[in-house]
């Protein structure tokens, strides 16, 4: 008689094979499938939303009981950040997934940003919705208390201290606009200078 088992679909460090054989050594990765009506988003660390007519390529694995416990204590789902969501796949089958119970956006850590874009090699995915997330990640920054919270952990780690690279059209955008402004004050600090010396 066959083993019971589920099916699990990984979209951050999760895609990651190595990370995964330590937080669930039995889990078996049989492929990838595009998540219909679900976009990827970072609250610091990965998660997914319903958004209608987008898709989010993840990682597919067969999970055994031990390594859903094992799985579920690692993502806190006791604690309370992330619950289980199931989802029905093309071909009829059921898998879940983990969807976090935050809403705030922050972008990822370098480190975590980089175990993400090995599991998108480890699994043939396209990096371009990853690069894309996180690119969105710092136009849509916008943080709750959580996101916040765990920014402080990250902060503490000797290898999550430092974030993601800013894209460099948003990095060249926020240039502008800071050049701008330093013009804005120059002329403002000219304009009351030459004020002062007039009266």
């Amino acid at each position: 008689m066959p083993r019971p088992s589920k099916l699990y679909l990984a979209y951050g460090s999760n895609l990651h094979k190595p990370t995964m054989r330590n937080r669930a050594p039995n889990a078996r990765a049989l492929g990838s499938v595009l998540l219909q009506d679900a976009k990827l988003v970072f609250r610091g660390v990965a998660d997914v939303i319903y958004y209608p007519g987008s898709i989010v390529p993840v990682g597919v694995w067969r999970l055994y009981p031990d390594d859903e416990r094992r799985l579920d204590a690692s993502e806190g789902v006791g604690s309370g950040f992330y619950s289980k969501e199931t989802v029905e796949l093309d071909d009829g089958q059921e898998a879940f997934l983990y969807v976090m119970n935050s809403s705030g956006i922050y972008p990822p850590s370098n480190y975590y940003a980089n175990i993400i874009r090995q599991g998108y090699r480890d699994f043939g995915l396209e990096t371009a919705y990853l690069e894309n997330a996180i690119k969105e990640s710092f136009l849509q920054k916008e943080p709750d208390r959580q996101t916040v919270a765990r920014r402080a952990r990250q902060r503490r780690s000797s290898h999550q201290h430092k974030l993601v690279a800013m894209p460099s059209t948003i990095a060249d955008r926020v240039k502008q606009r800071i050049a701008a402004r330093a013009a804005e004050w120059a002329e403002e600090m000219a304009s009351w200078q030459e004020e002062k010396e007039q009266a």
